[in-house]
């Protein structure tokens, strides 16, 4: 499972065992007429660096994060960098 780690900034796969599931929060949202940032096969890697999601992600999701921070909840599933 792909999940922002908010404490990081940056897209890291979580593992999930059998009965093992991470607390996670998720943005449920309406895209605009074009999603600034969306994952793909070729920033997949670059997206996975500590800080890359600082200032590129929209408003909304950027927002996300900042508020899953303040619950104290590490990760934070947005579906346009969750799914390429």
């Amino acid at each position: 499972m792909r999940l922002i780690d908010v404490n990081t900034a940056s897209l890291t796969e979580v593992l999930i065992g059998d009965t093992t599931w991470p607390t996670y929060t998720a943005l449920s949202y309406v895209w605009g007429a074009d999603q600034k940032l969306k994952l793909s096969t070729q920033n997949k890697i670059a997206l996975a660096s500590p800080g890359s999601l600082y200032g590129a992600a929209a408003k909304t999701i950027d927002h996300a994060i900042y508020l899953t921070s303040l619950l104290g909840i590490q990760y934070i599933w947005v579906d346009a960098l969750s799914i390429i």
